[in-house]
């Protein structure tokens, strides 16, 4: 993550543990094909992670992560064995589950009672298949180096792929301006400076 996206995280978290009152926090795992396996819960704090909890998985690939004292609100990870994690939000909804498969975690991951999460899942998906696009193009284009004119026109398609994200992530902001993955957008778009000032006859001053 960059400086920016760390200190707008840390500085969320802060007010949310400030803030929060001390109900506990419940979430309940279920990883398809990861049996008897230990996974853990961690935290995204700073430029440093911290793992706050863990649990063994029964033969079902069930779980709960379960304590009497809120998590701070902020970025945290699921670690599985292998060193494989994936990403996910806690805000002040505390109480929902996750499932999943072993096969491919950020296609098959499912959220119950955490509308952001879903968003957050959602969004992260449409990056992924927007990049894709984007990288598939920009290898065709390596292939027409002495046809300007297809090169233009695979730049134009670029651009317009370019412009979705772009729209995606001021619609989600637009739609959720208080909430985590409004705050981890923000923090990652360009900022764009406003008007220069005019005078009356429309002359920069």
């Amino acid at each position: 993550m960059t400086n920016k996206i760390i200190l707008l995280f840390t500085l969320f978290t802060l007010l949310f543990q400030s803030y929060s009152s001390a109900q506990g926090y419940e979430i309940s795992i279920n990883i398809k094909n990861l049996k008897e396996s230990n996974i853990y819960l961690g935290h995204h704090y700073g430029n440093r992670i911290f793992l706050v909890d863990s649990v063994i998985l029964d033969k079902s690939g069930k779980g709960i992560f379960k304590k009497q004292e809120n998590l701070g609100g902020g970025l945290y990870f699921l670690l599985y064995p292998h060193g494989q994690y994936f990403d996910f939000l806690i805000d002040e909804d505390q109480n929902f589950s996750i499932s999943a498969d072993t096969i491919d975690f950020i296609k098959t991951v499912k959220f119950k009672n955490s509308y952001q999460n879903e968003k957050f899942f959602i969004y992260q998906n449409f990056l992924s298949n927007s990049f894709i696009n984007i990288n598939q193009l920009k290898e065709k284009q390596k292939t027409l180096i002495r046809n300007l004119d297809s090169i233009m026109i695979v730049e134009q398609q670029i651009q317009v792929l370019k412009n979705k994200i772009y729209l995606e992530k001021e619609e989600i902001v637009k739609e959720h301006p208080d909430s985590l993955i409004s705050v981890l957008i923000k923090a990652g778009m360009p900022i764009i400076p406003p008007p220069a000032p005019r005078d009356t006859s429309g002359i920069l001053l």
